[in-house]
């Protein structure tokens, strides 16, 4: 076999650097490789990264001090004391399909490992094969906090510079000339990843269900070389999109599915990891979502929605605000969703300046004087009293049925305060672009679930409770006889939720009614 110099050439399973490579042109053979071997002449640095490229898990258990230990069944052997955690068998699968594949698609449900391991495959390719590298995730916050966040315990817990040499950044890894690995968000992915082109490219695209295409796109453009690999892995969010492509038949791809179900601590019935899904989490999504929900489908099973045009808020913009993590700011609104019959739940909740929403305090069966004093407690305790009275976030309150006895007595407290009628026409309401214009809307409620659809839909709201991002998925989209945009009311929704309400959903809609107080917006424009 004639080699040239600056490729590898194979031989059976061995592959030739031209680190051995002495002569612009000779003759090789395996024979005269072993020699070599035996006697020593091969530098260390080499043989190793030989040995890795054929094992990655020696390199994650020599290196990155991480323990491969192949627990049979992910059954922890007699005598394990709790000190260390290996990677898991989803874990190991999906390092080896990388290697052997080389394009990798992972489906996963919610608090798998996926993020780790991803990780894992970053360090490997960068060290082991020398790989310009770049990552991507749908936001910058997914970028550097997530994925790089992994990156960083690795490189430090391996012994940083000292050990594994390179320059660390926040969201970079400098290795040398034309040998780095960069991060980026997908706001401008033409930009970010376009112009990369050396013999071992790879990238590793994190959440890639809330991926768009033109990133896919641009990503296929760099994988030009013979050792290219790409890993796309995360939720499932978005039904006929990119990502789900990768699954099917005849896309290159090797297909991984993770579901909570396959989770050792689920399995086993016991949290032998501690950072992995709890045992119980699925149990209890599935008796409260259902395994027809979409939410379920997607964090639970870690398979794709099933999603019509009848939905209001698609569920990848919902795992988004989900995972968004907006910071709490100065307050825009408070929200009141009010109970008026046996199973319904009084919720009172916050929104933000930035988008974030928050539940304050969930309670049932209280009576409307008990909702007043916990509302006003909430107010004052958050907000003050030090402050001018137009500079006050309104209260949004469900005037219809009992609430109207909540919005009363605040009014006479003196609190700023709007009684939100869902069923009244939204005419006087200044329409804040054309998707917004108020007779597109049957009514109030509609209009402003609709200006929470494109809170979503921007990216500018987030959520940390699951259970709204389940109810929120239930909220579905409907028109009258007229054409005109509606959203059924609770009773409906009921029947789609196992009786329940959309409490939690109706008080976060309620956030975004209004951003000033009616009264004393009257106030000062009277003045």
């Amino acid at each position: 076999m004639i080699v040239t110099p600056g490729k590898f050439r194979r031989k059976g399973l061995v592959e030739i650097p031209n680190e051995l490579i002495a002569k612009p042109e000779f003759e090789f053979d395996l024979d005269r490789y072993l020699k070599f071997k035996e006697a020593d002449m091969i530098p260390k640095a080499v043989e190793m990264r030989l040995r890795y490229k054929a094992d990655p898990f020696a390199f994650v258990q020599e290196q990155l001090g991480i323990s491969c230990e192949n627990w049979e069944d992910d059954t922890p052997p007699i005598g394990w004391d709790g000190s260390y955690w290996p990677i898991w068998s989803k874990q190991r699968e999906i390092l080896n399909a990388l290697v052997k594949y080389r394009k990798v698609a992972v489906r996963s449900g919610h608090g798998l490992g996926k993020s780790f391991i991803a990780a894992i495959c970053v360090m490997y390719l960068a060290y082991v094969w020398k790989g310009l590298g770049v990552t991507t995730a749908p936001t910058f916050r997914q970028v550097e906090k997530v994925l790089w966040g992994e990156i960083h315990w690795l490189y430090n817990n391996a012994g940083g510079r000292n050990k594994m040499g390179g320059d660390l950044k926040k969201t970079s890894l400098d290795l040398g000339d034309k040998w780095f690995v960069e991060g980026f968000s997908t706001r401008d992915p033409k930009a970010a990843i376009t112009g990369f082109h050396e013999e071992n490219v790879f990238a590793i695209v994190d959440e890639a269900g809330g991926v768009a295409q033109e990133v896919f796109d641009a990503i296929e453009g760099i994988l030009t070389s013979g050792n290219s690999f790409i890993l796309l892995i995360g939720n499932p969010i978005e039904a006929g999109g990119p990502f789900e492509d990768a699954f099917k038949p005849g896309s290159g791809f090797y297909p991984i599915h993770l579901s909570c179900w396959d989770c050792p601590n689920v399995r086993h019935k016991t949290n032998i990891y501690p950072k992995l899904v709890s045992y119980t989490w699925p149990v209890e999504k599935k008796e409260r979502w259902g395994e027809d929900s979409n939410l379920y489908r997607v964090r639970v099973d870690g398979n794709f929605p099933v999603e019509g045009k009848d939905s209001l808020i698609p569920v990848k913009y919902i795992d988004l605000a989900l995972s968004a993590e907006l910071p709490e700011d100065k307050i825009a609104t408070f929200g009141v969703d009010v109970a008026r019959q046996g199973s319904d739940r009084t919720v009172i909740g916050v929104r933000y300046k930035s988008g974030k929403f928050k539940v304050l305090e969930i309670t049932e069966k209280k009576p409307i004087t008990d909702t007043v004093r916990r509302v006003k407690s909430w107010y004052d305790s958050m907000v003050g009293v030090d402050i001018p009275d137009d500079e006050k976030p309104p209260i949004n309150v469900d005037d219809i049925g009992v609430g109207g006895g909540v919005v009363d007595i605040l009014i006479e407290d003196e609190y700023p305060v709007n009684g939100i009628n869902g069923s009244e026409s939204p005419e006087d309401v200044a329409p804040e672009d054309d998707d917004m214009k108020p007779e597109k809307f049957l009514n109030m409620r509609a209009w402003v679930y609709w200006k929470l659809r494109i809170a979503f839909m921007k990216q500018v709201a987030s959520i940390e409770d699951e259970d709204i991002g389940y109810e929120l998925s239930k909220i579905p989209l409907a028109f009258s006889s007229k054409g005109k945009i509606k959203i059924p009311d609770k009773d409906e929704i009921r029947k789609s939720m196992n009786g329940m309400s959309p409490d939690l959903a109706d008080c976060m809609m309620l956030a975004w009614a209004k951003d000033e107080a009616d009264v004393y917006t009257t106030m000062v424009r009277m003045l």
